[in-house]
């Protein structure tokens, strides 16, 4: 009896493994969502505009220097109607993504890699701290990771020389019209899904109307991305403060030194490879030589999976040349899970082609990279606290500050307005509410002076510039107590 039980979990111990990979991803998953953390400045100036806004005015640009597809925001609004606006409601629907995210991507190594392969990459987004985070996250960039999955595994699963013209084209339509309303990025994947097909075309003696359908089904989704362009995504793109924001991330093409040139491109590239796959040393080097060896590898073997998986990676690269798309990781997570599996197509480059021994002993290694390279164990004892506010906003009403004295920074005026106007316990805070809202450009050393009386001042996301502003209200005023945590900020200052 022991020996048939112990065959038959030789026989499973893959599909076992993954089984046991993919639920610990989920469990955790869900621990994070189920610890609450507080919304953050750009967490709560999105649940502003979903909240103050109709269905209607949420196809229009949003406020407060915030982006996100129409799609994602008709969802998060019919959650938060559905079940409040609490935190965990604005964040079910990207929990949900990454679940179901963490299923589909197993789905997609076992239909790209054999068994003994698929584990490295699923394990790195099962546990990986960035999928963790935006699946916790009131932001669209899990649910876009999801809509790249999706279309991913429908172009493996639809065979263009099959299936019929007219089927490919409605399916098509259908499948590239939601993705592009759900997620910018997705536009990045259809081009990688259109020169797939076109490849496959272009080598078979096909009929002219499948070609008619692809060229067809390739001009609505393009007609539709320069509407949405038009529409939402211009007026964005223009906005000096993203601009700035993203400076950094943007590819260099023509280098003013040749040194800071390359310097620059390799630090961007290594922030990547390291929020994909783990920033230990050894994880950065593993996984670039994987990378490199896969696109090989699937080259070297006529795969025509490699352009849907490698072109969209390369078209980002060239609009983040062209100063159009910031290569920030939240940013690029849609691509993460491409990536991933050309890493896999590397591992199973180096299965096949080194001996055993050496294999074995470079598994250990990779074993290990994908263990201490991610920081699943950290982020349960110490669950994700960006800026936590309902702290800070309960320090300051436990030492009797009120509105007539508060005063807000305007990096906390998303979370302050959130906590006090729109979350299911804003009575709690109800003192609190209508306090005196800083400007960016306010001046401390004009305001700290003519400060009288005991003070309450809410800080968050301001960093290491909280240093100076503390330094110049003690130049006219007295900290008396404090509050601090992690980014969220809460100070109560009294005359000298």
């Amino acid at each position: 009896m022991n020996e048939a039980i112990f065959s038959l979990l030789k026989r499973h111990r893959w599909t076992l493994l993954t089984i046991a990979i993919a639920g610990t991803g989920i469990v955790y998953r869900i621990v994070l969502w189920q610890m609450n953390r507080g919304l953050f400045i750009d967490e709560a100036n999105l649940a502003r505009n979903i909240f103050e806004r109709d269905w209607l005015q949420l196809l229009q640009p949003l406020s407060y220097e915030q982006y996100a597809p129409p799609v994602f925001l008709w969802l998060q609004k019919a959650f938060t109607q559905s079940f409040g606006y609490s935190e965990k409601a604005f964040r079910l629907y990207p929990l949900l993504s990454g679940i179901t995210g963490v299923m589909l991507l197993a789905q997609l190594l076992r239909m790209c890699l054999p068994q003994q392969i698929r584990w490295y990459p699923l394990v790195l987004f099962a546990t990986g701290a960035i999928y963790l985070r935006y699946a916790t996250e009131c932001k669209q960039y899990m649910p876009d990771a999801l809509v790249s999955m999706a279309l991913l595994w429908l172009a493996l699963k639809t065979d263009i020389r099959k299936i019929l013209p007219f089927h490919f084209a409605v399916i098509w339509i259908l499948a590239g019209s939601l993705a592009i309303w759900s997620s910018m990025p997705s536009v990045f994947i259809l081009a990688g899904i259109g020169c797939y097909y076109a490849v496959q075309l272009w080598h078979t003696d096909i009929p002219f109307r499948r070609w008619a359908a692809l060229i067809t089904t390739g001009s609505i989704w393009l007609l539709q991305f320069a509407a949405y362009y038009l529409a939402i995504l211009s007026t964005q793109i223009k906005s000096g403060y993203l601009q700035n924001f993203h400076q950094w991330y943007f590819l260099d093409v023509i280098p003013a030194g040749w040194s800071g040139f390359t310097h620059h491109n390799w630090l961007v590239i290594k922030g990547l490879t390291e929020q994909m796959g783990g920033k230990l040393a050894v994880s950065l080097v593993v996984n670039l030589l994987l990378t490199m060896a896969g696109l090989l590898y699937a080259i070297r073997k006529r795969d025509a999976r490699i352009i849907l998986l490698a072109v969209p990676g390369l078209l980002l690269l060239i609009a983040s040349m062209m100063k159009s798309y910031s290569l920030v990781e939240r940013l690029v997570l849609f691509y993460f899970p491409y990536w991933l599996i050309i890493i896999g197509f590397g591992l199973q480059a180096f299965y096949e082609q080194s001996p055993k021994w050496l294999y074995r002993i470079v598994l250990a290694g990779i074993v290990f990279t994908a263990v201490k390279a991610n920081k699943i164990s950290y982020l349960t004892t110490h669950p994700l606290t960006l800026e936590n506010v309902p702290v800070c906003l309960d320090f300051l009403v436990e030492h009797g500050i009120t509105k007539d004295h508060l005063y807000i920074s305007h990096l906390a005026e998303g979370g302050y307005v959130y906590y006090t106007q729109m979350h299911p316990e804003k009575e709690r805070w109800a003192s609190l509410r209508g306090a005196q809202l800083l400007q960016w450009n306010t001046s401390w050393d004009t305001l700290f002076s003519k400060a009288d009386t005991t003070t309450g001042w809410l800080f968050t996301s301001l960093g290491n510039d909280i240093q100076p502003v503390l330094q110049t209200a003690e130049k006219y005023l007295t900290i008396s107590r404090r509050s601090e945590e992690s980014d969220a900020k809460a100070y109560i200052l009294v005359p000298k």
